[in-house]
């Protein structure tokens, strides 16, 4: 079974070959990646509260906004949630010393 004797296997490879050339071809044409600034940027206390926003926070006041960060990370913090405390609350944990060897 050749493609010789066969115009319509013929003309499906010339067109696996022509989709294979065009997805080469694609990748060489690449596009300037510019950043679009459009302004100064606003603090992040001053956006007004959306669908996302906390419960208690009001647009414009940085207090409870800075308070609001503070919460969410201590919710974060497995030592705050767990009652942990002690040396390797803080990430400084120290190893515990070595078991003495038996003779």
């Amino acid at each position: 079974m050749s493609a010789h004797r066969h115009p319509a296997a013929r003309r499906a490879l010339g067109a696996v070959l022509l989709a294979g050339l065009g997805l080469l071809l694609g990748g060489c044409g690449e596009r300037a990646q510019e950043l679009q600034v459009k302004g100064p940027d606003a603090s992040p206390w001053s956006g007004k509260p959306g669908g996302f926003g906390a419960s208690g926070w009001q647009g414009g006041d940085q207090s409870a906004w800075q308070e609001q960060i503070r919460q969410r990370g201590q919710r974060q913090n497995e030592y705050a949630r767990t009652g942990v405390s002690g040396s390797g609350a803080a990430g400084n944990a120290t190893l515990p010393a070595p078991a003495a060897s038996q003779p």
